[in-house]
C-alpha cells in the first residue's frame, strides 16, 4: 500500500512534468523577433524603411514603437509574412530614437503569442549648414557670357535634403529679414546674388518634422580682378600667355605619344578652344606607349598646354575660370596652377601643383571632375592627394553635363587651406600641402599614355571652350 505522503510526491511529479511538457510546446517559448538597424542613417524628417524578422508562420499584424519618455508610441504598422519577415515603410524620425516591433497576440487557426523584439537605437541625421561670400564664381549657361558681377553667397547643406527651402537672410538691426528663397539642389546647395557690405545667414526651412537648420553669418564685399582674360581677341595675347612646348616624354612614361604645340588651340573671338590633334611632322607613323591599362599603338599627337608664367603670378585668393569640358575620352582637360620656381621636394609649401578641375570624359569615372594636389617628397618622387569627386555630378542641373554647358571651376587657396567649388558649390576642402609661395595659371588639354585606349576621330575633333578666366586676391 502507497503511504500518503509518497502519493503525494508522485501525483506533484506526474503534475510538474505534465507542466514541463506544456511549457516546452508553447509558441511563447519559442516565438523570437528582430529589429534590424538601418543600412544608412536616417535622416530627420526624411522617410526611410527598417526592417525585421519574427517567427510566424502567418501573415500577421505588427507595430513599430517608439520609446518617449516611460512609455512605447506606435509610429508605423505594418504585417510580417510568412518568410517571416517583416518591412516598415515611410518611417520618419526627428532625431535619435530607441524603437521595437511588436506582434501582439494573434488567432488566426492557432492561438499566437506576442512577441516583443529587443530595442535597437537609431541615430538620425541633422542638417548642418554652411555659408560662403565669394566673388561672382557662379555663372552655369549654353553659350559664352560676359563674367558675372557682384559678389554672391554660396549655401551648403550636410546631408543633401534635395528641394528643401532655403532662405537668404539679410541682418537689419538686431532683426533678419528674408529677402531671396531657393530650393536646395542635389549637392544640398544654394546660390545668391548679394549686396557687398551687408550680412546674411541662410536657413534650411522646417520641413517634414524636421527641424530648421541655420547657418553661421557672412558679410558681403565688392570684388575686383587682379586678373582677368574673356579672349576677346582674334588671337591669344602673347604678353599673357605662354605655350608650354614640350617634345615627346619618352623619359617619362606620361605622354609618350603627345607634345605640346600652339597650332591644336584657337581664338574664336570669344573664347579660347583647346584641342588635340595628329601631328603632321609624323605623318603615318606609329608610337608604341606602355600604361597601366596595357601596351598599345597610338599617333603621333599634339596636346595643348598654356601658361601665365611669363606674365602673371599670385599667392592666396581666388582662381576661376568658366569652362565647357570636351566631352570624349581619350584626352583630359584640366585648368591649375604651377609655382614660380617648381615643386621642392620635401616642402609642399614651397610649391605645389593644384588642379582646379580635371574632367576626363564623359563615361569615364562616376560623371565626376577631378581636384588634385601633387607635390614630392624627400626622394623627388611625386605624392598626390584628392580624387574625382562623386558629388560634382550634382553640382549641374539635371540633364545638364559637363560638355554641353559652361560652369565656373573656382579655388580658394589661404595661407591655411584650398577650397574646391564648382559655381560656388564646394566639393573639397583640404589643409594637406598649402604653397606659400607665388604661383601661374595653367590651361591644358592633353593626351596621356592611360587614355589613348579611348582615342577616336571624336577626341581628335573635340575642344575644350574656355569662355574666361580671372583671379581675385583674399
Amino acid at each position: 500500500m502507497t503511504s500518503r505522503p509518497r502519493a503525494l510526491a508522485l501525483l506533484l511529479s506526474a503534475v510538474l512534468g505534465l507542466a514541463t511538457i506544456v511549457a516546452i510546446q508553447t509558441p511563447a517559448q519559442a516565438a523570437f523577433g528582430r529589429l534590424y538597424a538601418p543600412t544608412t542613417t536616417p535622416m530627420s524628417g526624411v522617410p526611410f524603411t527598417i526592417t525585421g524578422k519574427l517567427e510566424t508562420k502567418v501573415k500577421r499584424p505588427v507595430v513599430l514603437q517608439q520609446r518617449r519618455g516611460g512609455s512605447w508610441v506606435t509610429i508605423a504598422k505594418a504585417k510580417a509574412r510568412r518568410n517571416q519577415s517583416v518591412t516598415f515603410t515611410k518611417v520618419v524620425l526627428t532625431g535619435d530614437a530607441s524603437l521595437r516591433a511588436v506582434a501582439r497576440r494573434f488567432t488566426a487557426k492557432v492561438r499566437l503569442p506576442r512577441i516583443v523584439t529587443k530595442a535597437v537605437t537609431v541615430p538620425v541625421l541633422t542638417q548642418q549648414g554652411r555659408i560662403a561670400a565669394l566673388p561672382p564664381v557662379a555663372q552655369q549657361g549654353a553659350t559664352p557670357a560676359a563674367p558675372a558681377e557682384g559678389p554672391i553667397v554660396s549655401a551648403g547643406f550636410e546631408p543633401a535634403r534635395p528641394g528643401r527651402t532655403v532662405q537668404l537672410q539679410r541682418q537689419q538691426g538686431g532683426d533678419w529679414k528674408t529677402v531671396a528663397n531657393a530650393p536646395q539642389d542635389r549637392s544640398g546647395h544654394a546660390v545668391f546674388a548679394a549686396e557687398a557690405g551687408r550680412t546674411y545667414r541662410a536657413v534650411a526651412v522646417a520641413a517634414g518634422g524636421a527641424p530648421a537648420s541655420v547657418t553661421g553669418t557672412v558679410t558681403a564685399r565688392a570684388w575686383s580682378p587682379v586678373f582677368e582674360d574673356t579672349f576677346s581677341g582674334a588671337t591669344l595675347d602673347p604678353a599673357v600667355w605662354s605655350d608650354q612646348t614640350q617634345s615627346y616624354s619618352y623619359d617619362t612614361g606620361i605622354r609618350t605619344c603627345a607634345r605640346q604645340d600652339a597650332s591644336v588651340r584657337r581664338n574664336t573671338g570669344s573664347t579660347l578652344e583647346l584641342g588635340i590633334g595628329l601631328d603632321p611632322t609624323r605623318a603615318g607613323q606609329t608610337c608604341r606607349y606602355t600604361a597601366a591599362t596595357g601596351e598599345g599603338e597610338s599617333p603621333f599627337l599634339l596636346n595643348t598646354q598654356l601658361a601665365t608664367n611669363k606674365a602673371f603670378k599670385f599667392r592666396h585668393g581666388y582662381a576661376a575660370a568658366r569652362i565647357r569640358f570636351a566631352g570624349p575620352q581619350g584626352a583630359h582637360s584640366c585648368f591649375w596652377i604651377l609655382p614660380e620656381g617648381g615643386r621642392v621636394p620635401g616642402d609642399p609649401s614651397r610649391g605645389a601643383e593644384v588642379d582646379v578641375a580635371e574632367f576626363f570624359g564623359e563615361g569615364g569615372p562616376r560623371d565626376a571632375v577631378g581636384g588634385f594636389v601633387h607635390t614630392l617628397d624627400s626622394a623627388g618622387n611625386n605624392e598626390k592627394i584628392g580624387e574625382l569627386f562623386r558629388s560634382t555630378s550634382q553640382m549641374k542641373p539635371a540633364g545638364d553635363s559637363w560638355s554641353t554647358s559652361y560652369h565656373v571651376f573656382s579655388l580658394e587657396w589661404t595661407p591655411q587651406e584650398y577650397v574646391f567649388r564648382i559655381d560656388g558649390r564646394e566639393f573639397w576642402r583640404t589643409r594637406e600641402k598649402i604653397s606659400q609661395v607665388d604661383q601661374y595659371l595653367v590651361l591644358s588639354m592633353l593626351t596621356s599614355n592611360y587614355e589613348l585606349r579611348h582615342l577616336t576621330p571624336e577626341t581628335l575633333a573635340a575642344t575644350t571652350s574656355v569662355d574666361w578666366v580671372r583671379v581675385w586676391r583674399s
